[in-house]
């Protein structure tokens, strides 16, 4: 199967995921959630055990253990934005993640960025301005408001933060996967192994910081069944991303691109369900953003 269309139901998938997630966020505490759904999905992905070649280079190892670390802070911090933000407002803000990521990528892979893709950036960074402006009264005062809502909003930071983790671990998961690489990971072990991680983590993160056991006891017995659904689709979406990235012609800040999309169907599909307020213009905000964001990836 091509890259892109890896890419795109991984893209489906995980914006069925963020509406799940945002329901299921409303009645539970992002570490519970967290922890549970790691759980989950680490079950899940032993589905693969039989298929899974667990040969893998000693000083693969410890990328691996950063990429788990990464990928399980940065799961957190947005899990704690999602759940405080309006889905319409944080979804399109994700399509920034291609823009760190094609940064990241051109220190650490020496993937270039073009003219063009710099014209993407300045077009996210638009969207992201449109998405906080507020209905024109004071012209003055609301042309300044989506920066202030930027550098006041901590969850905006978080989201940010998280997207900014995320860059990092795309770009090692990219080159553990890259089957250029001789010695590259087989996909199915690293979907295992940085699952059981990152369960592990979340199982000591909740011990120290939470309420341990208790927290993840009631995290299945109050939203269980909803964050096992949750848990299949983002595990779905993670599997479909993760072949994509085998696939060497296609460079990892493209591969993030086009599953921005999911964006958009999360902004309209999650607006709707959860009644968002000024909709319409954070559809045409978010329109803006995925847009630029392929200008990104040309």
């Amino acid at each position: 199967m091509q890259w892109y269309m890896l890419t795109l139901i991984s893209a489906t998938l995980n914006s069925l995921a963020s509406v799940t997630e945002k329901k299921t966020l409303f009645k539970e505490h992002a570490m519970e959630y967290a922890t549970v759904i790691s759980v989950f999905t680490f079950l899940i992905s032993l589905i693969f055990i039989g298929k899974a070649n667990f040969h893998i280079s000693a000083h693969f190892w410890h990328l691996l253990i950063v990429l788990s670390i990464l990928d399980a802070i940065a799961f957190l911090y947005i899990t704690k934005a999602i759940r405080h933000m309006e889905l319409s407002e944080s979804s399109p803000l994700f399509v920034f993640g291609p823009v760190l990521t094609a940064i990241v990528a051109y220190f650490f892979l020496k993937e270039t960025l073009t003219m063009t893709q710099a014209g993407g950036i300045l077009g996210v960074t638009f969207g992201a301005y449109l998405l906080e402006l507020r209905p024109m009264k004071d012209k003055k005062r609301e042309f300044l408001h989506p920066f202030r809502v930027m550098m006041k909003s901590k969850y905006i930071h978080y989201l940010f933060f998280g997207l900014v983790l995320y860059s990092f671990a795309a770009v090692i998961g990219r080159y553990l996967l890259n089957t250029n690489n001789p010695q590259a990971i087989d996909p199915y072990a690293l979907i295992i192994i940085t699952h059981f991680f990152i369960a592990v983590i979340y199982i000591i993160m909740i011990s120290f910081f939470h309420d341990g056991v208790l927290g993840l006891h009631h995290g299945m017995k109050n939203a269980g069944w909803m964050i096992f659904f949750t848990a299949v689709l983002l595990f779905a979406s993670r599997v479909f991303l993760t072949f994509a990235f085998t696939i060497p012609v296609a460079e990892v800040a493209l591969i993030l691109g086009v599953r921005r999309l999911s964006s958009l169907f999360t902004t309209i599909l999650g607006g709707e369900i959860f009644h968002d307020k000024r909709l319409s213009r954070k559809m045409v905000a978010c329109s803006v953003m995925v847009l630029s964001a392929f200008f990104i990836m040309i």
